[in-house]
C-alpha cells in the first residue's frame, strides 16, 4: 500500500468554457478524493501551470484530463506537460518507485503515452467516436487487487468514449495495453511496473452530460445526426454507465 502522506492533483487540460474552467478542476478533485484527510489541489495546464519537476517528492500522484486540444499540438503548455511527464517516469526509475503515479483520462491518455514514444494519430474508424462503450479487459489485467476490488471477476464494463484521436506503436518495454473496444485497440495502458494508469475513455462524464452538453454540441457542429442522436438516448436506457464504478477503480489505484 501506498503511504498516504503526499498531495495529489488534477491537472486540467481542457479550457472550454462548457467544463467549467477551475470550477471544473474542483470537481474531479472531490471526485476523485478517496480520504477525508487527503490534499487535493489543481492546475489548470492550459493557462501554463505546470507542476514544478524539482517538487515531485510532495506529490503521491496526478491525473490528467480530457482535452479538446491534440496532444501533437505544438502550444508551449502542451509541450512543457510532455516534458513533465516524462520528468515523472524518469523520476519513478531513478527512485525505484512507482510514485509519484500517473493517471491519463483520453487527452491525459495519449500524452502519457506519447512522452514515451507512441505516436497519436487519427482514430482507425476515420472520424470522431461518441458512444457508450463496452470495454474488454485482458485477464492480467482483471486479475489486478485494483480491479478485483471494484468489478471482481467481470471481462468488461462500458464508459463514454469521446475522441477523434488514439495511440499507436507502443514502445513493449515500458507500456503494456491492457483493454480495448470494437471503436480502439488500446482502451487502457499501464506503464512502468504501475507507475501509471490511463483510459481513453470518460468516467468524468455522466449520463446527464451526456444528454445536456454534448450531444447537442456534437450535433450542431454537424458530427452527429439525428439518428445517432436517437441511438445514443436509447442506448442510455438500456446499457449502464460504470462511470462511478472506474472512478472508484482509479481510488484504489491511487491508494496501493
Amino acid at each position: 500500500m501506498m503511504s498516504s502522506d503526499g498531495k495529489l492533483a488534477i491537472i486540467s487540460c481542457e479550457d472550454a468554457p462548457k467544463w467549467g474552467g477551475p470550477e471544473g478542476a474542483r470537481r474531479l478533485c472531490k471526485m476523485f478524493k478517496n480520504q477525508p484527510d487527503e490534499t487535493w489541489e489543481y492546475f489548470m495546464a492550459t493557462e501554463g501551470e505546470i507542476p514544478d519537476s524539482s517538487k515531485l517528492e510532495e506529490y503521491k500522484g496526478f491525473v490528467l484530463t480530457g482535452s479538446h486540444y491534440s496532444a501533437n499540438d505544438q502550444h508551449d503548455w502542451i509541450l512543457r506537460l510532455e516534458k513533465f511527464l516524462k520528468d515523472v517516469f524518469e523520476y519513478q526509475e531513478a527512485k525505484k518507485q512507482c510514485s509519484p503515479k500517473l493517471v491519463g483520462i483520453c487527452f491525459g491518455h495519449q500524452i502519457m503515452a506519447k512522452s514515451l514514444g507512441a505516436k497519436v494519430v487519427k482514430n482507425n474508424q476515420g472520424k470522431f467516436v461518441f458512444e457508450l462503450g463496452q470495454i474488454d479487459v485482458d485477464q492480467g489485467f482483471k486479475e489486478k487487487e485494483y480491479y478485483q476490488k471494484v468489478f471482481k471477476e467481470d471481462p468488461s464494463f462500458s464508459m463514454f468514449q469521446s475522441h477523434s484521436e488514439e495511440v499507436k506503436d507502443l514502445p513493449s518495454d515500458v507500456i503494456q495495453s491492457v483493454a480495448r473496444s470494437d471503436k480502439c485497440e488500446h482502451e487502457i495502458l499501464t506503464y512502468n511496473k504501475e507507475g501509471g494508469l490511463s483510459f481513453q475513455g470518460h468516467m468524468e462524464i455522466t449520463s446527464e452530460e451526456c444528454l445536456e452538453k454534448i450531444l447537442p454540441a456534437i450535433k450542431n457542429a454537424g458530427v452527429y445526426t439525428t439518428d445517432q442522436e436517437s441511438e445514443m438516448k436509447e442506448t442510455l436506457k438500456k446499457r449502464e454507465n460504470q462511470r462511478e464504478q472506474v472512478v472508484t477503480l482509479i481510488k484504489e489505484y491511487l491508494e496501493e
